[in-house]
C-alpha cells in the first residue's frame, strides 16, 4: 500500500467510526467522542462502557470492551470493502 492511500484509509477509517459511535448510540458528549481514534478502540482505551456511554477520556483507562471493538471491524469492512477474513489475510 502507498503512504497516499494509508492516509486516505486512515481518514476514511476515521470518519467511519464517528458515524459508526453516532448510529449506535453512542452517549458521549460530542467533544469527548471526537476525539475516540481506532488504536483507542483497537486498545480497549476508548472510554466507553458496553452501551457505549462514556466513562472516562479516551486513553485513560482500559476497559475489554467488545461492542465497541466489533464495530470496528463493520468500519474497516466498509472503508475497505472487503470482509475481515479477508482483509486480514492480506495484511497478516
Amino acid at each position: 500500500m502507498s503512504i497516499g492511500f494509508k492516509k486516505s484509509l486512515n481518514t476514511l477509517t476515521g470518519i467511519l467510526l464517528a458515524c459508526i459511535l453516532l448510529l449506535s448510540g453512542c452517549k458521549a458528549p460530542l467533544e469527548k467522542e471526537a476525539v475516540i481514534t481506532i488504536k483507542h478502540v483497537l486498545t480497549m482505551t476508548s472510554g466507553l462502557n458496553d452501551a457505549f456511554e462514556y466513562e472516562a477520556d479516551a486513553g485513560l483507562k482500559w476497559y475489554y470492551n467488545t461492542p465497541v471493538y466489533w464495530k470496528l471491524f463493520q468500519v474497516m469492512e466498509t472503508a475497505t470493502g472487503q470482509n475481515m477474513d479477508d482483509l486480514s489475510r492480506k495484511v497478516l
